[in-house]
């Protein structure tokens, strides 16, 4: 996962990921990683 300067999560690589796990039809790991928050 890439940071900003700030040290913040990018959140535009997360939403990318996120797609593409729902694609592969890994719902349980983006829960997994919303619970993570």
């Amino acid at each position: 996962m890439d940071f900003t300067p700030e040290g913040r999560p990018n959140w535009n690589e997360q939403l990318h990921m996120a797609r593409r796990a729902v694609r592969q039809g890994r719902r349980t790991a983006l829960r997994q990683m919303i619970a993570d928050e």
